[in-house]
């Protein structure tokens, strides 16, 4: 079966730009811990090797690793068997003390040479939050001071300066909170449960940089699955989700895989090295880019007629050039448009002022060009929405000058013939909810036919 792939500095881009616009979100799994930890010369335990130590420490023999059992029924088993063993201890009681010896078991730090290390990749990073299935608070080590840890029973909320890291599956903060058994699990799935509904919508807001597991995880699984399929809401952004998948021999290309987009490593350190430098080269490109910005509205502003001129001629492209540079622009910028709308009125109205002097009537058709050149390539659900409106308003008054009758411009007449296929679906259901606001709807209806 063919899967798409794509290189992989297009997904360290994809990353780059959830980054700066505050919109990544990063999943994380014990593989997470698990390499931290190694980096600092310590262990940290899988699911498995957790469940071991268990029967270990509660002296329990029988085998329920060959018999294909789920690790959270072989919790449940393991529990059960405690509570029997022990005179008078109840399931819960049992359940309590599982749950304190594996907070002690997962309680781990890593030394500060690791923990300086992952703090800069973080720091650099700058996810907008962290949500976790892991128990340990490793990632708080980490982070530091700004790390907000929020359980299973509270809220999650992101305020400034913190960085909220919701572990969904408990935490060695509050043991009883640790989620391992069927039971446990059987709660978090209710439709009620506050974890159910929230990590679908946290997760379709976001781009998402998934790490510490294994493809096909069942967590990663359920996720995706929540996100996907619950809510149907179309993003305004691409918000990818992107999972690291540890590999000894790492492609050297991504692909995409029950709609996540796999990217293969063999060291977490070698990783965000190689991201954290293509995000400090982004860094430079989007200075460039807001240099660029900078550019654009001095021009606008300018009192030098110059610019109004030659976008108005369209001398040496410089309309052309202008609005494919607006349009290019992602939503972080959309300040521009504080002083595109402006310096746009100035060219109209210095083109219409032209048209109305005697036997001036090609300076309509000057006029409809500026405006079609502008909104042929508008998408109305993404641009600000004061500039859709502004674009109405041009249209509105330009439309009483298109025709064939004395008084109006033949010249424009024609080139609406030729260009009105150019006005986007979107824009005319634009059009068509402004007409009670507008002053020359007869004319309008009649050139886009419209009711």
């Amino acid at each position: 079966m063919f899967k798409k792939r794509y290189e992989k500095n297009e997904i360290l881009e994809k990353i780059c730009v959830a980054s700066r616009i505050e919109n990544l979100g990063l999943f994380i799994g014990s593989g997470f811990s698990k390499a931290v930890m190694e980096d600092s010369g310590k262990t940290a335990l899988s699911w498995l090797e957790l469940l071991k130590n268990i029967c270990n420490e509660y002296s329990i023999k029988e085998n329920f690793f060959k018999e294909g059992f789920t690790y959270p029924l072989i919790a449940s088993k393991i529990i059960d068997i405690i509570a029997l063993s022990e005179e008078n201890m109840s399931l819960e009681e049992a359940t309590k003390n599982v749950k304190n010896s594996i907070a002690k078991m997962v309680n781990v730090s890593p030394n500060d040479l690791t923990r300086n290390k992952f703090n800069v990749y973080f720091s650099e990073l700058k996810p907008k939050w962290i949500v976790t299935t892991n128990y340990d608070n490793v990632i708080e080590r980490i982070v530091g001071p700004s790390a907000y840890p929020i359980l299973p029973n509270y809220l999650f909320y992101n305020t400034k300066n913190i960085l909220p890291i919701y572990h969904i599956h408990g935490s060695v903060l509050e043991p009883q909170s640790i989620v391992i058994t069927n039971e446990d699990y059987a709660k978090t799935m209710r439709p009620s449960d506050y974890r159910h509904t929230r990590l679908p919508i946290l997760m379709k807001e976001s781009t998402i940089l998934m790490m510490g597991y294994a493809l096909g995880d069942l967590n990663v699984l359920s996720a995706i699955d929540y996100r996907n399929n619950i809510f149907s809401n179309k993003s305004q952004i691409d918000n990818s989700i992107i999972q690291m998948v540890y590999t000894e021999n790492p492609k050297n290309h991504c692909y995409e895989d029950k709609s996540i987009i796999i990217y293969e490593f063999d060291n977490l350190s070698t990783f965000f090295d190689e991201l954290i430098d293509y995000l400090k080269r982004y860094r430079s490109k989007i200075g460039n880019i807001t240099n660029l910005v900078t550019k654009k509205q001095e021009e606008f502003i300018s009192d030098d007629t110059q610019y109004v001129r030659s976008f108005e001629y369209n001398r040496n492209n410089y309309r052309t050039d202008t609005i494919k540079f607006v349009n290019e622009l992602d939503n972080s910028y959309c300040y521009l448009y504080a002083q595109f709308i402006p310096f746009l009125e100035r060219v109209f109205n210095n083109v219409l002022t032209k048209g109305q002097r005697a036997y001036q009537f090609h300076f309509y058709d000057y006029y409809l060009n500026i405006f079609l050149d502008l909104v042929k390539n508008i998408d109305v659900e993404t641009v600000p929405t004061i500039y859709a409106a502004f674009l109405v308003e041009k249209l509105d008054v330009i439309a009483v000058y298109i025709g064939d009758t004395p008084g109006q411009g033949y010249d424009a007449y024609e080139t609406w013939k030729k260009r009105k296929n150019d006005i986007p679906s979107t824009f005319i259901n634009f059009v068509k909810t402004s007409l009670n606001e507008l002053n020359n709807r007869y004319y309008l209806q009649k050139l886009l036919d419209i009711g």
